[in-house]
């Protein structure tokens, strides 16, 4: 999932832009029925795809920094 999102930053800049635009705030997929990527209806879920999204963010950072 990371290698295709990171490869999605690549090939469309505004998502990278949108992804950036975030600062440093907390990604988080809000999917009411899916507790392993999003929160889940009563938030308790892992949030994996937010976890992914910020590390992409992350290394989109430390490519532009370098």
């Amino acid at each position: 999932m990371k290698r295709a999102l990171y490869t999605q930053a690549h090939t469309h800049p505004e998502f990278a832009q949108a992804l950036l635009d975030t600062g440093d705030n907390p990604i988080e997929e809000m999917a009411q029925y899916d507790y392993f990527w999003g929160r889940g209806r009563d938030q308790r879920g892992e949030n994996q795809f937010g976890h992914v999204l910020m590390d992409v963010r992350k290394q989109l950072r430390d490519e532009a920094s370098t």
